[in-house]
C-alpha cells in the first residue's frame, strides 16, 4: 500500500512539473479580436472613410489626365478609352463580420458551405464611405467595375445585395466580374482586370488584398512585400487598399495547404515573431543605461490667494456752486439783516 502511494505522489509529481513546462495557453478564437475590431471600433470605420475620400479626390485627378491609368503596363491607347474604377467587394464594399462573428461564436473555421448561405441571404451591409464614392464616380461617367472572388453561380444574389444597398448596376453592360464566369477568371484577378482594361482606362483600384492590385499567386511573404515596395508609388495614388485582420493571401501564405485546424493554429502560433522576455536582472542593467536628455513639462496645481482688501470707493465730491455775492448797486442802502426768529 506504501508503495503504491509513492508511485501515485511521484506521477502526480512529474505531471505537475510537466505542466508548469508547458506554455499554458488561453481558450480563445484567432478570428476574436479581428472580428471584435472590424464591428466595436470606431477607428475601422474612420479608416474606411478616410479611404474613399481620398480616392473620390484622385478621381477628380485621374479624369483630368488622359494618361493616368492604374493598371500596370496597359497597352494601346487608354486615353481613348471611357474611364473605369475597379473595386473588390467583400470587406471593401460589403461587411461581411456578422458571418465571421458567427464563426467566432460556433468555436469553428470558415465554412464554405456556410459562406454561401451567408451569401444568398444577401444581407451585408456596406461599409462607411463605399456607396458615396461609387456614387460619385457614376455622376462623373465613370464605369464602376466589381472584381470579386465569389462563387460564379451566386452573381444574382449578389446583385440583390447591392441592390438593396442602393448600388446601380449597369442593366446592360455586365459590371460584375465573379470568380469562374468565364474558364480564365481564376482566385487570380488579373484577367479580370485586363478584360476590363480592353474597353476602359482604369483609373483606380481598390481593395483589401494585395490580390486586388497585382498578381501574387504563389508568392511568399517577402515577395509580397518586393511587390509593394515596387509599386510605391501607386499606393494612395492610384491603389488604394482598406485593412483586413481577419483573412487574406497573408494568412493562406501561413497556413499554405493544411487542413487540420490544431495544426493550422499552432502554425500561426510558430508564424509569431515575438519580443524576448525580459529577466528582473535585464531590467536592471537596462535601467543604467543614459538616455538622452529631454525637457519636462512642469505641471504646477493651480491655486488662489485671498484678495487683498480695497478701500471702499468714495462717490466723487459733488460741484458745489458758490453762492452769488452779496452786490449792493451803487446809491442804494444795503439790506438790513434779517431779524432773529421769534422765541
Amino acid at each position: 500500500m506504501t508503495r503504491t502511494l509513492f508511485l501515485l505522489c511521484l506521477a502526480a509529481a512529474l505531471f505537475s512539473a510537466a505542466c508548469e513546462s508547458a506554455p499554458v495557453r488561453r481558450h480563445t478564437h484567432e478570428r476574436l479580436h479581428s472580428t471584435l475590431y472590424l464591428q466595436r471600433s470606431a477607428e475601422y470605420p474612420a479608416l474606411c472613410r478616410q479611404v474613399y475620400r481620398a480616392a473620390a479626390e484622385k478621381l477628380d485627378a485621374a479624369l483630368k489626365d488622359p494618361q493616368w491609368s492604374a493598371l500596370e503596363g496597359q497597352t494601346g491607347t487608354p486615353a481613348a478609352l471611357p474611364p473605369a474604377v475597379v473595386i473588390d467587394l467583400d470587406e471593401t464594399v460589403f461587411d461581411n463580420s456578422p458571418y465571421y462573428a458567427q464563426v467566432v461564436r460556433k468555436d469553428a473555421d470558415f465554412d464554405l458551405k456556410q459562406w454561401n448561405r451567408w451569401v444568398v441571404r444577401a444581407e451585408a451591409q456596406l461599409l462607411p464611405g463605399a456607396a458615396e464614392f461609387i456614387a460619385a464616380a457614376q455622376k462623373a461617367g465613370v464605369a464602376v467595375y466589381f472584381i470579386t472572388n465569389r462563387d460564379a453561380r451566386l452573381e444574382g444574389f449578389t446583385r440583390l445585395n447591392l441592390e438593396r444597398r442602393g448600388i446601380a448596376l449597369d442593366p446592360k453592360v455586365d459590371t460584375l466580374l465573379m470568380l469562374g464566369e468565364t474558364p480564365d477568371w481564376k482566385h487570380d484577378k488579373s484577367s479580370r482586370r485586363s478584360f476590363v482594361a480592353l474597353t476602359h482606362r482604369i483609373l483606380l483600384l481598390i481593395g483589401d488584398d494585395l490580390n486586388d492590385f497585382a498578381a501574387i499567386g504563389g508568392l511568399d511573404e517577402q515577395q509580397r512585400k518586393a511587390v509593394v515596395a515596387r509599386t510605391a508609388a501607386y499606393w494612395g495614388d492610384r491603389w488604394f487598399i482598406l485593412p483586413n485582420p481577419g483573412y487574406g493571401n497573408w494568412t493562406d501564405d501561413i497556413v499554405k495547404n493544411i487542413l487540420d485546424d490544431q495544426a493550422q493554429l499552432d502554425r500561426k502560433y510558430d508564424a509569431l515573431r515575438p519580443a524576448p522576455d525580459v529577466s528582473s536582472e535585464e531590467m536592471t542593467e537596462l535601467m543604467k543605461v543614459p538616455v538622452p536628455l529631454f525637457p519636462i513639462q512642469l505641471y504646477i496645481e493651480a491655486f488662489s490667494l485671498p484678495a487683498k482688501p480695497q478701500p471702499p470707493a468714495t462717490p466723487p465730491p459733488e460741484e458745489q456752486t458758490p453762492p452769488e455775492e452779496n452786490k449792493t448797486p451803487a446809491g442804494a442802502e444795503p439790506s438790513p439783516e434779517p431779524a432773529p426768529p421769534a422765541e
